[in-house]
C-alpha cells in the first residue's frame, strides 16, 4: 500500500509542476495577443494555484510530523506493559483528536483543486465571450469599459478566503484548515480588448482577436485536463490518514476487550508491531513529496 501511495504522490507532484508550466505559458500567450485584462486574471490564477500547491505541501508535512510523533512518543507508552490499557486508550483518543482538523483538511484537498478547475472553466467562458466588434469599439477609448475591470480583490485571495477562512492579509502559512465552503471563481462577464495598434484595419483586428481567443481557449482547456490527475491523486493524503485511523481503531478494540487474556495481548502486540514500519514508510514518502513538489 505504501508503494502505491508513493507512486500517487510522485504523480501528484509531477502534475502540479505541469499545471504551473501551463499557467505560465497561458499568461505569456495572453500578453502576446494583447489581452491585458485576461493576462491579469491568469496571473491571479497562477498565484492561487501556487498557494494551493503550498497547502498540499503543508498537509504532507502535517501527516509526516504526526507519524513521527506517534512513532517516537506514543509508541513507547503503548509498548509499556506497566501502563494500564485504559490509559493507552485515552492516549490514542487524545492523539486522534489532536489531528482531527488536519485530517479533515487533507480529506477536503481534492475538493479545493476541483474548485480551482471550475474557476478555469469560468475563465474559459470569459475568453469565449470576447466579441471582435465590441472590443474593437474600444480602440479609441482611453479606458476599457467597466465590465473589463479586474475585481478589486485578486482571485487568489478570494479563493483562499473561501476555502480556508483566510483573510487577504494573511500569509499562506497562516491559513487555517480548509472548510467545506464553496469557492467559485467568477471572472467578469465580458472582457474588452484594448488594442495596442489602432492603425490596423478593423478586419485585421478582428482576425487577430479570433486567433488570440482560440489560442487561449486551447491552452485553458489543456490546463483543465491536467487538473484532472491532480484532483484524483490529491486523495492520497486522506487515504493515509484513514489507514492510520484504521490501525488505531484496531489497537483500541484489542485494548478495550472485556477479557484481555494472553491471546488478546498477543494480537495487540502483533498489531502494534505491524503499525510501526507503516508509520516509517508514511514519513519517508511524505518527506520525498515535500522535497519534489514546487
Amino acid at each position: 500500500m505504501a508503494q502505491a501511495h508513493q507512486r500517487d504522490l510522485h504523480q501528484l507532484s509531477t502534475a502540479i509542476q505541469a499545471v504551473q508550466r501551463a499557467l505560465f505559458s497561458l499568461n505569456n500567450s495572453a500578453s502576446k495577443v494583447q489581452l491585458p485584462d485576461i493576462a491579469s486574471k491568469v496571473e491571479e490564477f497562477r498565484e492561487a494555484f501556487s498557494n494551493l500547491s503550498w497547502v498540499a505541501r503543508d498537509i504532507a508535512g502535517d501527516i509526516r510530523t504526526a507519524a513521527v510523533d506517534f512513532r517516537h512518543v506514543i509508541m513507547g507508552t503503548l509498548q509499556d506493559t506497566q501502563t494500564k490499557n485504559g490509559a493507552k486508550v485515552e492516549m490514542l483518543d487524545s492523539w486522534c483528536k489532536s489531528i482531527e482538523t488536519r485530517k479533515r483538511g487533507a480529506q477536503e484537498l481534492p475538493q479545493q483543486f476541483e474548485r480551482f478547475s471550475m474557476g478555469l472553466a469560468d475563465l474559459l467562458r470569459d475568453v469565449r465571450m470576447l466579441q471582435g466588434s465590441d472590443n474593437i469599439a474600444h480602440s479609441n477609448d482611453s479606458k476599457p469599459s467597466s465590465s473589463a475591470q479586474i475585481p478589486r480583490q485578486p482571485i487568489w485571495k478570494r479563493l483562499l478566503s473561501a476555502l480556508f477562512g483566510k483573510k487577504p492579509t494573511e500569509t499562506r502559512q497562516q491559513a487555517q484548515a480548509p472548510t467545506a465552503s464553496g469557492a467559485v471563481i467568477r471572472p467578469s462577464a465580458k472582457t474588452s480588448l484594448v488594442l495596442s495598434n489602432p492603425r490596423k484595419d478593423l478586419s485585421q483586428q478582428s482576425r487577430d482577436l479570433h486567433a488570440g481567443r482560440k489560442l487561449l481557449e486551447n491552452e485553458i482547456e489543456t490546463t483543465r485536463k491536467k487538473m484532472t490527475n491532480i484532483v484524483t491523486k490529491a486523495h492520497t493524503f486522506g487515504k493515509i490518514y484513514n489507514e492510520v485511523d484504521q490501525h488505531i481503531q484496531t489497537l483500541k478494540k484489542l485494548l478495550s476487550a472485556k477479557t484481555y487474556n494472553a491471546k488478546k495481548e498477543s494480537e495487540y502486540n502483533t498489531a502494534l508491531a505491524s503499525f510501526r514500519p507503516k508509520l516509517e514508510q508514511y514519513a519517508k514518502i511524505l518527506e520525498e513529496y515535500q522535497k519534489t513538489v514546487p
